[in-house]
C-alpha cells in the first residue's frame, strides 16, 4: 500500500459526511492481507488476461469495439433521458429526474447539435444510457438513425437496458436505426435472461455489463456457462462505488471500501471480478470478459478524454500536455532588466512575458537555458496547471469550442524538478505531489483498503 491509511479514511470522512459511521473499513492488518491476496490474484491472472493502461485496466478475451472506442478516449455517452423505475440498490444516479440528452455536462437540444459535438471530438464510439434508454426508444431512434447517416460504418453504436421494454418490436427499431450492440444488466431483474436470445436475433452484437455484486458470486460463475452457450458476445462487470444515491444501500450490506483519487469503492466487487478471471481461465470458458474497474474509470477513461479535448486547443509550444491530459505552464518571476538581459543570449521564441505578473512564460528547455546562461539570475520559478473542457456557446449557434479551467494555483518548482520536467523523468521529481498531474498510477501498486 503506498498511501498513508489513516489519510485515505479521513479523505473517506471528508467525502462521506454523516453517513461516513454507516460503512466499513478494514483494519490495518485486514488491509495488508486483503492487498496481498489481490496482488497474488493478479500474478495468477498474468498468462490469462490483458493488463493494459499501466495495469489500470484488466480484460479476459477480446475487448468489445465499443470499449477499444472507451480506452482511446473516443468514446461519447449520450444519457438520452434520467428516468428508471427499476430501483435498483447498486445504481450510482437518481433515476427520478428526467432530463435532456447529454453528454459529459452538455445538453443538447438537437440531433444535429450532438453530431456536431461528436464532430468536434472526434467520437469513434457512441452509446445511449439513462435512465432506462427504451423507455425514450423513439429518442434512441431518432439520434441513432441521424448519427448513422452521417458517420456510416465508422461510429460504433451501443445501447444500454435492464432489459425492460425489450420485445420484437424494440428490437426491430434498434436494428433498423443501426445500433451495433446492444449492453443488457440482467442484475436488475434477477439475472433473467429470457431476453437475450431474442436480442441476438436483431442486434449484430449482445453484451451482459452488470455491477460485480458480491454476494451474486456463485451465481455468477454458473451463468457466465449458460451466457456462453446462449451466445453472448461479451461478459462487461463493472466495480461497485458508493454515490449519494446508493451509499445508503450499500451501506446496510456491510461492504468494506476503499478509496482511490475521487470515489469510495467496493473492495469484495474488484475482487469478485479477478475470481471471475481466475474461474473462467481455469474452465477454459471462451466468453470474453471486461473489468470496468474504478482505477480505469477515474485514470484511464476521464483522463482520455481530457486528452482528446486538450489536443483541439491551439496551444504553444510553451504549454505541454501531460500524460493525464492537463496542460502545463510554468514561468519565471523576471524584472525587466534582467529579461533585456537573457533576450541577448538566448533564443526567445514562443516564450511570452506577462507584465502584469512579472512572468516569463517559457517551455522547460527554454527556462533551463535562460538560467545556464545567465547564473546571476535567482531562479524563480513556478508551475500549474490547466483542464481542458469543452463548451458551447451560449447562443443559437451549435458549434463547440474548448476552453482553458484553472486545475491548480501556480506552485513554486525547484530548478532540479524543472530539468526532470525538461528530461521526462517524472519518476525522479522531488515534489511528489506533482506526479498526480503528470503520470498515470500503477494500478497494482496504488490500492489502499
Amino acid at each position: 500500500m503506498t498511501k498513508d491509511r489513516s489519510k485515505v479514511i479521513s479523505e473517506c470522512r471528508k467525502t462521506l459526511g454523516k453517513s461516513f459511521k454507516n460503512h466499513h473499513f478494514f483494519t490495518h492488518n485486514e488491509a495488508q492481507a486483503e492487498t496481498d491476496k489481490r496482488s497474488e490474484l493478479w500474478k495468477g491472472l498474468e498468462q490469462s488476461c490483458h493488463f493494459i493502461q499501466n495495469n489500470n485496466k484488466i480484460h479476459y478475451g477480446e475487448l468489445s469495439p465499443g470499449c477499444k472506442s472507451c480506452v482511446e478516449g473516443k468514446w461519447t455517452c449520450l444519457f438520452i433521458g434520467g428516468k428508471c423505475p427499476n430501483g435498483c440498490f447498486f445504481c450510482p444516479d437518481s433515476q427520478s429526474v428526467d432530463r435532456a440528452p447529454n453528454a459529459n455536462g452538455v445538453e443538447f437540444k438537437s440531433v444535429q447539435s450532438f453530431i456536431t459535438y461528436l464532430k468536434t471530438i472526434g467520437s469513434t464510439g457512441v452509446s445511449f444510457s439513462g435512465g432506462e434508454p427504451l423507455l425514450y426508444l423513439d429518442l434512441v431512434k431518432e439520434y441513432c438513425t441521424a448519427i448513422r447517416k452521417e458517420f456510416s460504418s465508422t461510429m460504433y453504436i451501443w445501447c444500454y437496458t435492464s432489459g425492460l421494454g425489450v420485445n420484437e418490436a424494440a428490437l426491430k427499431v434498434l436494428k433498423e436505426a443501426g445500433v451495433d450492440e446492444l449492453r443488457f444488466n440482467i442484475a436488475a431483474f434477477d439475472y433473467d435472461l429470457s431476453k437475450l436470445s431474442k436480442a441476438l436475433k436483431y442486434i449484430p452484437k449482445v453484451t451482459v455489463e452488470i455491477p460485480a455484486v458480491p454476494e451474486d458470486f456463485s451465481r455468477l460463475k454458473t451463468l457466465i456457462k449458460e451466457l456462453e452457450l446462449i451466445g453472448v458476445d461479451y461478459l462487461n462487470l463493472h466495480e461497485m462505488s458508493l454515490t449519494s444515491h446508493n451509499e445508503k444501500e450499500l451501506g446496510l450490506r456491510g461492504y468494506k471500501l476503499n478509496r482511490l483519487e475521487t470515489c469510495c469503492n467496493v473492495h469484495e466487487s474488484e475482487m469478485s471480478i479477478l475470481k471471475i478471471m481466475d474461474f473462467a481461465a481455469k474452465n477454459n470458458i471462451k466468453l470474453p470478459i471486461n473489468s470496468c474497474n474504478s482505477l480505469y474509470k477515474e485514470r484511464i477513461s476521464c483522463n482520455a478524454k481530457i486528452k482528446v479535448a486538450a489536443k483541439l486547443l491551439d496551444l504553444s509550444s510553451r504549454d505541454e500536455i501531460t500524460n493525464i491530459g492537463l496542460i502545463r505552464t510554468i514561468g519565471m518571476a523576471i524584472s525587466r532588466r534582467d529579461l533585456n538581459l537573457i533576450k541577448k543570449k538566448n533564443t526567445m521564441s514562443d516564450a511570452f512575458f506577462d507584465k502584469r505578473q512579472g512572468l516569463l512564460y517559457a517551455s522547460p528547455q527554454i527556462l533551463l537555458n535562460i538560467l545556464d546562461s545567465s547564473p546571476e539570475i535567482v531562479p524563480n520559478v513556478g508551475i500549474r496547471y490547466d483542464m481542458p473542457i469543452i463548451v458551447r456557446p451560449n447562443s443559437k449557434k451549435s458549434e463547440f469550442f474548448v476552453e482553458r479551467a484553472e486545475y491548480t494555483e501556480m506552485v513554486e518548482l525547484t530548478v532540479n524538478d524543472l530539468r526532470k520536467i525538461a528530461e521526462k523523468k517524472y519518476d525522479q521529481l522531488e515534489n511528489t505531489e506533482l506526479l498526480d498531474f503528470e503520470v498515470v498510477p500503477n494500478g497494482l501498486d496504488d490500492l489502499v483498503i
